[in-house]
């Protein structure tokens, strides 16, 4: 992902949040918590991953682009 995106790690001390993939300004940003356990970590990574690589056309859209809080209802989360 570092060779074509932003990628962003710091912790943020919500245990609700993960990551966030987003576009700005033609370039895609990644942010990873860095606050949970490599374990967690990587699966965060992977997961990130997945909307970066195969999501990437929805996410470039602004008006679809959402963050979801409840994703355990969303079949591709």
């Amino acid at each position: 992902m570092y060779e074509n995106a932003y990628v962003l790690e710091f912790p943020i001390k919500n245990n609700d949040y993960g990551g966030l993939v987003f576009y700005h300004n033609k370039h895609f940003y990644i942010q990873i918590n860095s606050v949970y356990t490599k374990i967690y970590g990587n699966f965060i990574w992977a997961h990130e991953f997945y909307h970066f690589y195969f999501d990437k056309e929805k996410v470039k859209k602004r008006g679809e682009n959402f963050i979801l809080i409840d994703s355990i209802l969303d079949e591709k989360e």
